[in-house]
């Protein structure tokens, strides 16, 4: 009798610290909720200012190590290459500026497409 009282005690114990657990875990305003008074409302997902970064990436490329059949690929400058990359999407952005908010980019019979990277 005395072993069954004690299973029975911790498993009541168990089912408590369950429930708080699932309860300090439940979002505390529903969805679409306001905010608290006094408090702000939490930034949108994907909104706010991006965090400054650690390092350059551009500054940071990987070295891979070629094979011999490889070595053909051993002059190609990925700096260089990021060059080209940059001047095509600068086109591209001065065409989204231009007044092209829908579509922009390098369209086909657009004065973009006539537009030199």
């Amino acid at each position: 009798m005395r072993k069954i009282s004690i299973t029975l005690a911790i498993l009541a114990m168990l089912a408590v610290a369950a429930g708080r657990i699932g309860r300090a875990q439940a979002p505390a305003q529903g969805r679409g909720a306001a905010a608290p008074a006094g408090q702000a409302a939490p930034a949108a997902r994907g909104r706010g200012t991006p965090p400054t970064p650690v390092f350059s990436l551009e500054d940071n490329f990987l070295n891979w190590r070629l094979l011999p059949n490889e070595q053909a690929y051993a002059a190609i400058d990925g700096t260089h290459l990021l060059q080209y990359v940059n001047d095509l999407a600068a086109v591209s952005r001065h065409y989204r500026d231009a007044g092209h908010p829908q579509f922009w980019g390098r369209i086909i019979g657009s004065s973009a497409d006539r537009e030199e990277g």
